[in-house]
Formats: C-alpha cells, sequence, structure tokens
C-alpha cells in the first residue's frame, strides 16, 4: 500500500459496506480479512438482511456474496487469508499472510474488525464439546456440520437462532438455562454430561451464549480514548457521529465500534466510508453528511448510545 489508500480492516458487513462506499466516493481501496472470503458474521447468521443502500432484504449469505461482488467491481483491492496483528504509532499496520509479512500504510483506515464472545469460566468448561455461539453458528450454518446430538445453551446471546441452527443440523436442545446458572462439565475426553444448578443433563455438547464484546484492539494499540458503555458491550473507542476516533485518520465501526446488529453495523459502515473518502481528500463533508442522512433512522438510537460514553483511558501500549 502508499499514503492515499483506505484501508478497510475486516471483511464483516461494516467492512464490506466501508470498503463499497469508499470506493464509491472515490477512494482507493484496500479490505483485509483474515478468512478466505469477506462477510463475517453474514456468512453464517440465520436471518434476513437488508442492503444498505438498495432496501433489499435478503438471506444473510446471498447478501455477503452480493456485497462481496459489487466491492470487487467498485475496485476494491480484495486481501483476505490475512490477519492484522499490530498497529504502529506512526499510523501503519503489521499484518501477515501465511508466513508472509507486510506493513500496510495507508492514509486513513476503517477499523471493522467485530466482536468476541463471552466466556464462562466453570468446572469441567475446558472439556472438548463445549463451544461459544459464533462457533457453533459457523460449525451448522457455514460448515454444515455438527458434532453431537443432544446440546445445551446457556445464555441468551443469539440463542433462538443457536437453536435454530441446531435443529436445522439434526440436533437436539435438551436444556436451556441462564448464564448465571451453576454449572460443571463432566467427560473424558469429551463431555457426555452437564451439570446445572445441582441437576445433571446428558449432552454431548455445549453452547456458551453469554454475549459479545467488541474487538478493538487495534484501535486500543493506537492510543485512541476509550471509554465504558453496557449498551455497546463494554470497552469501546470514543468517536464522533460519523465514526471518527481521536485521531482523524482512524475511523471505527460496526461491532468493533460497539455491538449491533447487522443492519446497524452496514449502515455505519457505510457512513464509516464516506468518513474515510472524505480524509483522504477525495469527497467533500458534504456528500458525508448526506450518507449519514441516509442512514438516520437505522442509527439514531446507535449514536445516542455512542454519544454517552464518556472518555475513561488510554491504554499505554507504547
Amino acid at each position: 500500500m502508499t499514503r492515499g489508500d483506505v484501508l478497510v480492516i475486516g471483511g464483516g458487513p461494516a467492512g464490506l459496506a466501508a470498503a463499497l462506499s469508499a470506493a464509491h466516493h472515490g477512494a482507493t481501496v484496500t479490505l483485509v480479512d483474515e478468512a478466505t472470503r469477506a462477510g463475517g458474521q453474514l456468512r453464517y447468521r440465520r436471518l434476513a438482511v437488508r442492503h444498505p443502500w438498495s432496501g433489499e432484504r435478503s438471506s444473510a449469505t446471498n447478501l455477503a456474496d452480493v456485497l462481496d461482488s459489487e466491492a470487487r467491481a467498485a475496485g476494491v483491492h480484495m486481501l483476505v487469508s490475512t490477519t492484522v496483528w499490530g498497529a504502529f504509532g506512526d499510523g501503519r499496520f503489521g499484518a501477515s499472510r501465511g508466513e508472509e509479512p507486510m506493513l500496510l500504510d495507508p492514509s486513513v483506515t476503517v477499523l471493522a474488525t467485530g466482536s468476541t464472545d463471552l466466556p464462562l469460566i466453570f468446572s469441567g468448561g475446558s472439556i472438548a464439546g463445549i463451544f461459544t455461539g459464533r462457533a457453533v453458528l459457523k460449525m451448522t450454518n457455514e460448515w454444515g456440520v455438527l458434532t453431537g446430538n443432544r446440546w445445551a445453551i446457556f445464555g441468551s446471546s443469539r440463542a433462538i437462532e443457536i437453536e435454530e441452527s441446531i435443529a436445522a443440523a439434526g440436533g437436539t436442545v435438551v436444556t436451556r438455562a441462564d448464564a448465571s446458572a451453576a454449572l460443571r462439565g463432566f467427560g473424558e475426553p469429551l463431555l457426555s454430561m452437564i451439570e446445572v444448578d445441582g441437576l445433571m443433563h446428558e449432552v454431548d455438547g455445549v453452547v456458551i451464549a453469554a454475549g459479545r464484546q467488541p474487538e478493538a484492539a487495534l484501535a486500543m494499540m493506537s492510543d485512541v480514548p476509550f471509554g465504558y458503555s453496557a449498551a455497546l458491550g463494554g470497552l469501546v473507542p470514543v468517536l464522533d457521529a460519523f465514526g471518527r476516533s481521536a485521531l482523524s485518520n482512524l475511523i471505527v465501526c460496526g461491532d468493533a465500534a460497539g455491538v449491533c446488529s447487522p443492519d446497524v453495523a452496514l449502515a455505519e459502515g457505510a457512513i464509516a466510508g464516506a468518513a474515510a473518502a472524505v480524509e483522504a481528500g477525495v469527497v467533500s463533508e458534504e456528500a458525508l453528511v448526506a450518507e449519514q442522512e441516509r442512514f438516520a433512522e437505522t442509527m439514531a438510537a446507535r449514536l445516542e448510545a455512542r454519544a454517552a460514553v464518556a472518555p475513561a483511558f488510554v491504554q499505554p501500549v507504547r
């Protein structure tokens, strides 16, 4: 990469929308994602999602294909199977593709790195057969496999979707409980029983659906202010209405800016892409305001939650 480019890190709904938006506004865009193809959660979710510009609703998987094709047609360079592992003080990012290291040197960066599942700590929690919600959704909906027949779900995050995915793959959910339940797993080497508040259940697998938290480590490495928001899932970077951090050339959107629905992630990504094009000097601020107005209804509650985040600390990483 050379100076003047827009770098989008993360190829989920927010990242794809940001890359498309920036490209449509005249920026030269590279999208980096660790998976073999872009799409992120759209590849494994069982739900209908609205195209951010046309408004047409389709399956999440179909929308992933559509946005991927549109991004390539718009000239976005898709750098897949690539992991971005570090942010440096001069705005550059370290990445690796297989054993090949690289240094990415953009003019503007959009972080769309998504979110991660919250864990539950309990005795027997490391036995094979205990999965996060995301893992089970990917396993059933993207890979088309299921490792067992009898399942337990703990927590409410995407729980209905997880249960539907297990059922569609031929499994059965035999027990459910809140994430606050007292748990203990049994089995060697594979899970065979789970104790829930003193009651034993025979299971092949357990799903931990305790919630999600923003994955914004690269923003934290960039020395931008963070604050806490329960509504947004935990620690989040402090952003303006367009997703710009304290560093004008670092923009954050989607789950990395606070956990949200795919529709909100797509809208926020579109705005972030326009903001990146403004910072790259290829479009006016008026175009950014117009993009925000387009998604005003979708973003209303989201912007209110983000505006309530007060700066609390800057991570001392250097």
